[in-house]
């Protein structure tokens, strides 16, 4: 009885698409007034409602982990949760004791420069054996951009580095600066197009160091590439060029003023700093700032997504120009769609290196979790030129 009250409290206040709801063999149809999608969604263990009510969207993610529920469309049904996220209100933000709990959380996941290598570890050094087995060939780990949507996944991503470049090209002699260094893609396409620059990258994820020192000294390009195993807030030097490709998501909210600090300071007057980034919807920023969701507690601790305005209003406060040279949700929609295929698709080779099946779902539920906001355009991904004045 408690749980049908529940439900129907929630569910009648769907504003878009359908949920054909069965929980426990007891069918429920919801209806919203706006087109969305339509889902299918089986629970299977009533605590999953509680989990849901409890902790937010981190229940709900280790409800799916421990098998509570299904959805014949994991991606559709996070879509259809986050396009009715602002109807749903408070009836999915977690009880006040959860989220005086997330707030301690956060407090303790801070990037300083002490906690923010481990935070890094936490996800980037799961191993290179393991994301070499489902990324693409180039080993990019963020937004591919679909010009057509019919490229590869390789091709998304050059066509990425290409439009991050465009109007901050490197010339002849430059020593530039990339913060963030991934497993050195961008580095290497960098060296590519342009052989008479020199290129400084920067990382705190010793298996991504480790990577791309080995990758340098096979290529021989020792001296052309840099790969430099530092927190930029330690960095110095100076550079006519800044590149920094979805690195912004893991600074934090408390060092994004220290952060443009450093890109200025390391900045030549008149020069550019180019920046992929993660960033939400406006109107979502508040409430996702004063608690952690899925992905911050299991996959990204210590990581918040900016907002463009927020970007801007820095900007401004640093004296640089803002210019959006791109926005890309539908690539990290298709994107991620591709990684989850290939996730999948791997999967008895990613096994055998010991990961479990509930590592599994996680992995399904992050992917979809991020494929269905990019849909719903909660969230999105902007290239952004900041250009020192």
């Amino acid at each position: 009885m408690i749980a049908d009250r529940y439900i129907r409290k929630v569910c009648t206040k769907i504003q878009y698409g359908v949920l054909n709801l069965d929980v426990k063999g007891k069918k429920y149809l919801f209806k919203g007034s706006l087109p969305g999608p339509e889902v299918n969604l089986t629970v299977h263990t009533l605590s999953m409602l509680w989990d849901l009510y409890f902790r937010g969207s981190v229940g709900l993610g280790e409800a799916y982990i421990k098998g509570k529920f299904e959805a014949d469309d994991l991606s559709l049904f996070l879509e259809f949760g986050a396009l009715n996220e602002k109807a749903f209100g408070g009836e999915m933000r977690g009880s006040k004791f959860y989220r005086k709990i997330s707030k301690y959380y956060m407090s303790q996941t801070k990037n300083s420069l002490r906690q923010s290598k481990k935070n890094i570890h936490a996800h980037y050094d799961l191993g290179n054996n393991f994301y070499q087995e489902w990324l693409d060939d180039t080993l990019t780990y963020s937004s591919g951009f679909f010009k057509t949507g019919n490229e590869t996944l390789t091709e998304a991503q050059k066509n990425k580095f290409e439009s991050l470049i465009k109007g901050n090209e490197p010339q002849k002699g430059d020593r530039v600066l990339e913060i963030g260094s991934g497993w050195g893609s961008f580095a290497f396409y960098l060296n590519s197009k342009f052989p008479d620059i020199i290129i400084d990258t920067l990382t705190i994820s010793k298996e991504q160091f480790d990577f791309v020192q080995k990758k340098i000294i096979q290529k021989k390009l020792q001296g052309k590439i840099n790969v430099i195993y530092r927190d930029y807030r330690e960095h110095q030097g100076e550079y006519s060029r800044i590149y920094s490709i979805e690195m912004f998501e893991a600074v934090g909210m408390q060092y994004w003023q220290a952060y443009f600090d450093k890109v200025k300071d390391l900045l030549k007057p008149s020069g550019v700093f180019s920046m992929q980034t993660i960033v939400i919807f406006e109107g979502l920023f508040e409430k996702y700032s004063k608690k952690i969701d899925f992905i911050q507690k299991y996959i990204f601790p210590g990581g918040m997504l900016p907002t463009v305005k927020k970007l801007e209003n820095i900007a401004n406060q640093k004296k640089f120009t803002f210019l959006v040279k791109n926005q890309m949700a539908d690539s990290y929609h298709q994107t991620l769609e591709m990684w989850r295929h290939n996730f999948n698709k791997k999967w008895d080779n990613i096994k055998s290196m010991g990961y479990s099946d509930d590592f599994k779902r996680m992995w399904n539920f992050y992917l979809s979790y991020c494929s269905g906001g990019f849909k719903a355009k909660t969230i999105d991904v902007f290239q952004i030129d900041f250009v020192k004045k």
